[in-house]
């Protein structure tokens, strides 16, 4: 406030100084089935229509097979020839002749690599008279990015400029896409120019007053359908062939609504619910860990009796999760303990812990821990926490000793650390305070 009064009624400002950088804009990487699902919903196409439609392209023969993982071309693709195809399409015409004019093409290549297809590009040329609107609108997607993967990096020169208003100092910035590089090609997501008016350092301008913002912080943005599948993928959550219909079916059902994503009453309802009587199944894990093991039934390192076993007894193991001993004796033992009886009775784990949300509803939940049990039955053993792997201190307990056992302090703890319990086969007793989604019984 201070400032703004000072400024007051002032009409002139001083350029103090001016900087200019250049930064370069890498070229896309190949469209894989997420990436080209993402890009489609920042032009109006939901995950579900994209998938649809590029179908209906690939079956036409106008574009590759869309349901890939892949973002590098293989050697055996003629890039080239491909480039020869769509210049046929006027609007391509002569940014092609143009690459092909500047030497051998060479593409840009993303993390992922498979040999069961290539990424996914244009296989013929294409107009707006060949195809629906809708349908040229992803063509027209597909053959862009293609272009830009064989392009050069874009050029944007950024101005910073520093004024001075009666001894108050302020900034203005402005950026400009000095080298259009595969820009030139492939325009979306290309913010507008911001140029800034030509300066010179210590001339004088008009200025034309100054307004003072309040802000704070804001949450973060909701989901795009695109960011979803995203999102999905790096959670392992489906496959690039389900991912979309699984979110059409959110909508169909009425769970979720608009774009970005907003959960419906219905929705928040059912996750409640949920999360109150069956609070294993909506977690992220559990989904993605089934969907790991289907990866593993295919590749054959897994049953698919294990798998049914595994899910069915409540038991989601992470591959990843250690299990250390503090003896060398002994041996890993683990059991899926149902807990709330029919009886309105508390449940057993409720007589020897702290009071849950199991001792107010007597819900049945399925309680899989993993403990060691040595030779004398003298100690248990415990393992760390499977969310974050911080918490990996095993923690040594006397089956004599009462006392619960200290919870996990990860920051991002999830909800397990807090309503599960080990079992002392000795004492018969329950301790809780620790994770429990453990590693395979070994």
């Amino acid at each position: 406030q201070a400032v703004m009064a000072h400024i007051e009624g002032k009409t002139k400002a001083t350029v103090e100084s001016i900087e200019k950088k250049k930064r370069t804009v890498a070229p896309p990487v190949p469209f894989n089935t997420t990436s080209l699902m993402a890009a489609a919903s920042a032009e109006g196409l939901s995950p579900a229509r994209t998938m649809r439609i590029a179908e209906s392209l690939y079956m036409d023969g106008y574009i590759s097979y869309p349901r890939v993982d892949n973002t590098v071309y293989p050697d055996s693709l003629d890039l080239a020839e491909v480039v020869n195809a769509i210049a046929a399409n006027p609007a391509y015409g002569p940014y092609c002749k143009q690459l092909l004019s500047a030497g051998p093409l060479k593409a840009t290549r993303g993390k992922t690599e498979t040999t069961d297809h290539p990424p996914i590009y244009p296989t013929a040329a294409a107009t707006p008279d060949d195809l629906s609107a809708a349908d040229y609108k992803l063509y027209n997607l597909i053959a862009r990015r293609f272009l830009a993967t064989l392009s050069g990096p874009a050029t944007v020169e950024g101005t910073k400029v520093t004024l001075d208003v009666a001894g108050e100092p302020f900034v203005a910035k402005g950026d400009v896409l000095a080298e259009p590089g595969f820009r030139a090609i492939y325009p979306y997501g290309l913010k507008k120019d911001e140029q800034l008016p030509a300066l010179s350092e210590g001339s004088t301008i008009a200025f034309n007053g100054a307004t003072c913002t309040k802000k704070q912080t804001e949450p973060p943005a909701r989901y795009s359908q695109g960011k979803l599948v995203q999102e999905m993928e790096k959670l392992g959550l489906g496959t690039k062939s389900t991912r979309a219909s699984i979110i059409e079916r959110l909508y169909q059902v009425k769970y979720v609504q608009n774009d970005p994503i907003e959960p419906s009453q219905l929705g928040i309802a059912v996750i409640d619910a949920l999360d109150k009587f069956a609070p294993h199944i909506t977690h992220a894990e559990m989904t993605a860990e089934l969907e790991r093991s289907m990866d593993r039934i295919a590749e054959g390192e897994q049953t698919k009796a294990e798998v049914v076993e595994t899910i069915t007894s409540g038991r989601v193991v992470p591959m990843d999760t250690t299990v250390a001993p503090m003896s060398s004796s002994g041996t890993w033992k683990r059991r899926a303990m149902p807990v709330a009886p029919s009886t309105n009775q508390s449940p057993p784990l409720m007589r020897h812990s702290r009071p849950t949300m199991n001792s107010k509803t007597g819900m049945s939940i399925v309680f899989s821990f993993c403990f060691w049990q040595s030779s004398n039955k003298k100690e248990t053993f415990i393992t760390s926490c499977p969310k974050t792997g911080k918490c990996n201190k095993s923690l040594k307990l006397p089956v004599t000793q009462r006392a619960f056992l200290p919870g996990c302090r990860c920051a991002t703890a999830h909800r397990f650390c807090k309503t599960s319990a080990l079992y002392s086969l000795l004492s018969e007793k329950y301790y809780t305070g620790f994770c429990t989604k453990v590693q395979e019984e070994r």
